[in-house]
């Protein structure tokens, strides 16, 4: 459905709260200062004992990531800019759904994912891109 800007902006926000559930089920990216701070304040031995505290939940975490597609792919802006907004959020979505699929081991998903995310066209160069990687045995 195309949306005023105004409304748009709900929407928006709405689905990046759903992601940032999702980011935080599929696990932290923290900063060293913080490892540091916390290593301290928990009295851990090491940082490695940080990975008992962080548990993954990738299977929920995709979940939320799916959730969060479906609100964004219902979207349509009524400017180039806001469509392009709305491209750039759902190639977000679909390159979060792609690692989580990943981090299940279902490559055939994560695959389909990307590749959709590959197909999403953008009215701008300002889109977001993902950097393909090649796997060795």
């Amino acid at each position: 459905m195309k949306l005023e800007p105004s409304c748009l902006v709900h929407a928006l926000n709405e689905h990046i709260q759903v992601r940032i559930q999702g980011n935080r089920l599929y696990g932290k990216i923290i900063s060293t200062s913080l490892v540091r701070s916390l290593v301290k304040s928990c009295a851990l031995e090491t940082e490695h004992d940080l990975l008992f505290i962080d548990e993954k939940k990738f299977a929920l975490a995709r979940l939320k990531y799916i959730e969060a597609l479906s609100i964004v792919s219902g979207l349509a802006g009524s400017a180039i800019a806001d469509q392009d907004e709305i491209n750039k959020h759902h190639g977000f979505c679909l390159m979060n759904l792609g690692a989580a699929c990943m981090a299940e081991n279902d490559f055939g998903e994560a695959v389909r994912a990307l590749r959709a995310r590959r197909t999403t066209t953008s009215t701008s160069k300002n889109q977001c891109s993902y950097f393909p990687r090649r796997w060795f045995t």
